[in-house]
């Protein structure tokens, strides 16, 4: 995680902006589809059912991507504080989510 921080921190320096590694990313994901390279990305994905959380719940996690797009969500392992924070952040989220949507 490091490594991407000071990676975005390299290119606003070298280019003011960051829009070139956003398309790059995108770019690594659409090769890893087309090659079929199974490789892991972090993804948003429902996350519900794996975490006990609110139905419709979107997070950023682990995924295998390959020709079938995501072909394997990987489960992470939570303390009880996570888990906690977890499903405080997710009803924070479904709370705005609600809010905008009306």
């Amino acid at each position: 995680m490091d490594i991407v921080k000071k990676r975005a921190y390299e290119i606003i320096q070298r280019k003011g902006y960051t829009n070139f590694g956003v398309a790059m990313a995108v770019a690594k994901l659409i090769q890893c589809v087309i090659r079929d390279e199974k490789k892991i990305f972090s993804v948003s994905v429902e996350a519900n059912q794996e975490y006990n959380l609110i139905k419709g719940t979107v997070l950023s996690l682990p995924c295998i991507i390959g020709n079938e797009g995501i072909e394997l969500k990987l489960s992470l392992s939570f303390d009880k504080q996570e888990e906690q924070e977890l499903k405080a952040a997710a009803k924070n989220l479904d709370s705005a989510y609600t809010q905008i949507k009306n």
